[in-house]
């Protein structure tokens, strides 16, 4: 048998030293309020096959793109960055151009906002969101969406009217696992998916389940749906760490992707693991 690439698709890095980070305020994300480093990362790894990562904004801030550019530069592992930009403000797709000049940039794969914060039902669809995510598709980057299920409809919409630009659907729109919510996020999901300029990531799951309490079969269902409605060459693996450190672990949220994919074949095992995430974010898989 063949030896797998195996990408980790999205993972972060942070140091409350670095920058403030208000969303760790609350006692109950205390486990991970804490440094964790690119060298943390791998000792994580080190068990696994993941060879290669992608790493993805934490914070809605300029300061943070080109310190994870310079991270990526010196990194045998980051083989792209996901970054931000302002959606709201005008043009603010011109700033990619900044990163441009960053340490680093060659890693630059895509940007992502915090949709998922928003409290306006119709935040995404704005004229002036709409225009910068077409500027990041202009750019030759993926948009990352990072939503919550019941932003589905508007996700929809603001795929429908960015014909152009990749799109990578973050942790399945968080469906509600914990209790079971999957009618309405299986017929959103299934439109979401018809537009072939959309992926998924297979991410950000046990936080969405009882947290320590999980087991393989909660994921299952809605696995088999994302499997379904994306199909073999839309789906890709990604842990969450360290934010997966609430519910489990690194290697927990390994086993548990083998496990959900143990019925695929060899070749949607390497689609998977690695060449979706490599051919849809544009990944320089090559070391100096």
């Amino acid at each position: 048998m063949r030896t797998l690439l195996r990408i980790d698709s999205h993972h972060h890095l942070w140091d409350p030293k670095w920058r403030p980070y208000s969303w760790m305020d609350s006692a109950q994300l205390a486990p991970i309020a804490r440094p964790f480093s690119i060298s943390d990362f791998e000792s994580e790894i080190a068990d696994t096959e993941i060879t290669a990562s992608i790493l993805v904004q934490v914070l809605p801030t300029y300061d943070e793109t080109p310190d994870f550019l310079r991270i990526a530069a010196n990194s045998q592992t980051i083989f792209g960055v996901v970054g931000w930009i302002d959606l709201i403000e005008p043009d603010s797709w011109r700033r990619i151009n900044h990163y441009r000049d960053c340490q680093g940039s060659e890693k630059l794969v895509g940007i992502r906002e915090l949709i998922q914060d928003k409290q306006d039902p119709g935040w995404m669809l704005q004229d002036q969101v709409i225009e910068n995510v077409r500027g990041i598709g202009r750019e030759g980057l993926v948009f990352d969406l990072l939503t919550q299920a019941h932003q589905l409809s508007d996700t929809i919409e603001l795929v429908k009217r960015c014909p152009d630009v990749r799109f990578v659907l973050d942790h399945l729109s968080k469906p509600g696992i914990k209790i079971g919510n999957l009618r309405i996020w299986k017929e959103d999901i299934r439109k979401l998916s018809g537009f072939e300029n959309v992926a998924c990531k297979v991410s950000g799951l046990i936080t969405e389940a009882k947290w320590h309490e999980w087991k393989l079969s909660d994921f299952e269902p809605y696995f088999e749906v994302a499997l379904e409605c994306f199909g073999r060459d839309r789906l890709m693996y990604g842990s969450d760490w360290p934010v997966c450190n609430l519910s489990g672990n690194y290697r927990q949220v390994y086993e548990l992707a083998e496990g959900l994919t143990s019925n695929l074949s060899q070749t949607e095992l390497e689609l998977f693991w690695g060449k979706n995430a490599a051919r849809i974010y544009g990944l320089r898989l090559t070391r100096p």
